[in-house]
């Protein structure tokens, strides 16, 4: 139907490419748009179509046509780059190594690279995906480098041929993005808390793919199935949504988080299966077997012959002086990758610049009741029981809302999340607050309000020693100075808080998500400075937010720290496109211990990108050279294999300051590793039940159908409105082309 329509505009397909082929046929459409004589397509509403719109409208008929042909060519570019391979950095493999890892053209290599069919597998990973495709929730695991992702990438292509929607997610940037996929919290709309903001959007999967699970914590594992199954309204796990994982628990894990190992739900209402056969260093048995024993705890006799170790003294003279392009420097603290990154910068000429980061008053983060001030009158404010307080307001909170869907939310506490807030703000008296659940209605708000507001009378005749005093609305202000201190040390370890320097030719990796082709792991250069300005972005970045975000920076830039005028880079990405990079908020804090009080830090989401830390790159294959720096690390289970096996080849790895204590392995990660089985043992437990496109297609295809009439009625009602208000402008024609 598009084709057709661009068509009757002169736009056409030759053999080759896309191209105008018909340029009075142009001319035509363009006469009669501007003179209202007919309406733009009602379904023509993506940017694209927008931007052909802008052209149509604003050139005369000289310039229109070149300016047509250049917008499609730029669209066909776009589409060509789109599909190329997303690699993290010249130094980070999905396809092959190339000779500028910064800035080579994502043209240089083959599309074919990307797609992997079916019969390009081997046939044990071919096994994986005829099991999966069955329906059945199911874990892949397998040792680094058996092949894991390259079934994912396989396993979407064939759900998506059988028209499914398919969410390919990971639990780490650089990892999703290998996978052409978004970090799991971005793609549903997971917050800092774990609170699911799209909730809306969560009936509209068939199949949810989730990598690098032993990252994925319990409580959020958990969290998912909730939310879906409220979603779909179906009491199966994970309400019908076929849910794949896939990750080796003997790799990181999740941080202060238990892993999902420990989840009942998984071990329940998973299929599980390992894979058995190498194929990242499948040429090099020694080296295999070497990170096998790696990977069991095992230091092998033999390592010191396959993979060069160096003495610190040597590794410091290494980074210091010899470092060559392209070389990954692997360390275990961030601290460690600052000061290598720093180090690299000073190679380059030019003067760097110094982008500070602006630290926010704290503010609450969440929706909260009004804050009710309680004083204490009892005579020494000490005597005050302080759980039995909270208990009889939580109480009186939870007696209101009994029976109504919002007690579950109220009565559940989430990982450093509280319900029911109660501190000392005074000498002799306390703030209480209520958290609201994200459902309720303005109507139930308030309600509850009514109800808190009564608690004065109420109060005294609990013998709990307080009285309500004052309400107040605005929680600004109502912190404490604890929560301040415990904030602004928050911000000053977050990586983004430290001044960011910058030089033309400096590699830099984004560290947010600002749009499908530019996100949290991405990798480029930066090719030089632009004044600051809400104009100097590209449009998809223009929202009323940002822009009012930028020029409290550019503020912040131009009066505290003498920028004149402010500045921010521009940095080409890999796949081609080159952006002016806007500041973005970052915020730490939000938990109980600040009383659910949060810091915004408004920074550049860049950071130099010439060191990485090792669960930076877990699951990644690295090409070229790295060094393994472990003067300064810990004792960690399972870091040491990970970053080893991250090569093909032992003569890209050299270790410094390498000793035996340093390989570790959990040893109830090594029990449930050895009791996975192989493919062709995978157990399907009698209550497994497969997923709801394939069990009860009907039901799938009746919930998509309703929502694509939702936004079916939601572009007519949005097309008509524009209509309207053109007509208004224009006074003619009511002659409109149907799309």
């Amino acid at each position: 139907m598009g084709i057709r329509y661009l068509r009757i505009m002169g736009i056409g397909i030759s053999d080759n490419k896309l191209d105008l082929i018909d340029v009075p046929a142009l001319i035509t459409f363009q006469d009669q748009l501007c003179q209202g004589k007919i309406h733009w397509p009602t379904k023509w509403h993506s940017t694209p179509y927008k931007k052909l719109k802008r052209i149509l409208l604003q050139n005369n008929k000289t310039e229109v046509v070149e300016r047509v042909r250049a917008f499609l060519n730029d669209q066909l570019q776009r589409c060509v780059i789109s599909r190329r391979s997303h690699d993290v950095g010249g130094s980070f493999e999905e396809g092959r190594e190339t000779s500028d890892p910064a800035t080579s053209s994502s043209a240089e290599k083959v599309y074919g690279e990307d797609l992997i069919s079916y019969q390009q597998l081997t046939e044990e990973q071919q096994r994986v995906v005829d099991f999966v495709l069955k329906g059945y929730n199911t874990y892949i695991g397998g040792s680094a480098g058996t092949g894991k992702s390259l079934i994912i990438r396989v396993l979407r292509q064939e759900l998506v041929r059988l028209g499914l929607a398919v969410r390919v997610t990971a639990t780490t940037g650089i990892a999703a993005r290998r996978l052409r996929g978004a970090t799991l919290h971005h793609s549903l709309g997971i917050n800092m808390h774990g609170e699911f903001t799209r909730r809306a959007d969560l009936n509209s999967f068939d199949v949810i793919i989730i990598d690098e699970v032993s990252m994925l914590s319990k409580e959020l594992f958990e969290a998912l199935d909730y939310q879906l199954r409220r979603a779909n309204d179906v009491e199966l796990p994970f309400g019908g949504v076929q849910v794949i994982l896939s990750g080796d628990f003997m790799q990181l894990g999740a941080v202060c988080s238990l892993s999902i190992m420990h989840s009942a739900l998984f071990r329940q209402n998973f299929a599980m299966l390992k894979l058995q056969t190498p194929v990242r260093q499948g040429g090099n048995a020694v080296f295999l077997r070497q990170l096998g024993q790696i990977r069991r705890g095992v230091v092998p006799d033999d390592l010191n012959e396959t993979v060069k170790i160096t003495l610190y003294e040597e590794t410091i003279k290494y980074i210091n002086e010899s470092v060559e392009s392209g070389v990954v420097n692997l360390f275990p603290t961030n601290k460690e990758v600052e000061e290598a990154n720093l180090i690299e910068l000073d190679k380059l000429e030019g003067m760097p610049v110094s982008f500070p980061a602006l630290l926010q008053p704290p503010c609450l983060l969440g929706r909260w009741s009004s804050t009710y001030i309680l004083k204490i009158v009892l005579d020494d404010p000490r005597d005050v029981e302080v759980p039995k307080l909270a208990a009889v307001l939580e109480k009186y909170v939870l007696e209101f809302v009994k029976g109504t869907p919002f007690a579950t939310d109220l009565a559940t506490p989430r990982m450093g999340l509280k319900n029911f807030v109660l501190y000392k703000i005074f000498t002799d008296a306390f703030a209480f607050r209520v958290r609201i659940p994200r459902d309720m209605s303005v109507v139930d708000e308030a309600k509850l309000a009514l109800h808190l507001r009564a608690m004065e009378p109420w109060l005294p005749s609990q013998g709990v020693g307080v009285s309500l005093q004052d309400i107040i609305d605005s929680p600004n202000g109502l912190h404490t100075d604890t929560d301040i201190y415990t904030l602004t040390r928050y911000a000053e370890n977050y990586p983004v808080s430290a001044p960011l320097c910058l030089k033309v030719g400096a590699k830099v990796m984004l560290r947010t998500n600002l749009s499908g082709d530019l996100v949290n792991g991405s990798i480029g250069v930066v090719v030089g400075f632009r004044e600051l300005s809400i104009h100097c972005f590209p449009q998809f970045l223009a929202t009323p937010d940002r822009n009012a975000l930028v020029s409290r920076y550019a503020d912040f830039l131009q009066y505290e720290h003498n920028f004149t005028p402010p500045i921010v880079p521009e940095v080409k990405f890999r796949n081609g496109l080159v952006v002016a990079i806007p500041p973005a908020t970052f915020v730490v804090g939000g938990f109980s211990d600040t009383h659910h009080y949060s810091m915004e830090i408004v920074a550049l989401p860049l950071s130099l990108a010439y060191a990485f830390t090792v669960h930076k790159v877990q699951g990644l294959t690295l090409v070229g050279r790295v060094h393994l720096e472990l003067s300064r690390m810990w004792p960690c289970e399972h870091l040491l294999y990970v970053a080893m096996s991250r090569v093909r080849n032992p003569d890209q790895l050299s270790m410094s300051s390498f000793h035996n204590d340093l390989v570790r392995c959990a040893s109830e990660c090594l029990v449930f590793d050895d009791a996975l089985p192989p493919v062709e043992r995978v157990r399907v437990l009698p209550h497994f039940l497969k997923a709801t496109w394939m069990r009860d297609p009907k039901r799938r295809k009746a919930i998509v159908n309703e929502k694509r009439k939702l936004k079916q009625q939601a572009n007519v009602k949005e097309s008509t409105k524009s209509h309207a208000t053109q007509s208004a402008g224009s006074g003619a024609g009511d002659v409109v082309v149907s799309s």
